[in-house]
């Protein structure tokens, strides 16, 4: 039984990880699929969820959403 519960919390570990790598056309069908990508979007502060909204094309997964945020919370820091 525990390596059973071991075998399904790798499975869900792997789709997590090819989740965050899926590409998406843009940031609302990534939102519109992956809800952790759409709760990520909402924590953020709104000049940057601004900025992102006004470039949707550049972010097609949810590495690239990440990133994208990163690079604009840089000067936050």
């Amino acid at each position: 039984s525990r390596s059973l519960k071991f075998l399904w919390k790798s499975v869900q570990n792997i789709r997590e990880v090819n989740n965050m790598e899926k590409k998406y056309p843009d940031l609302y069908a990534l939102m519109n699929d992956d809800p952790k990508a759409k709760k990520y979007f909402e924590s953020l502060p709104e000049h940057v969820r601004s900025a992102i909204s006004q470039r949707p094309g550049g972010v097609n997964s949810f590495e690239s959403l990440w990133s994208y945020a990163d690079n604009l919370t840089q000067g936050d820091r």
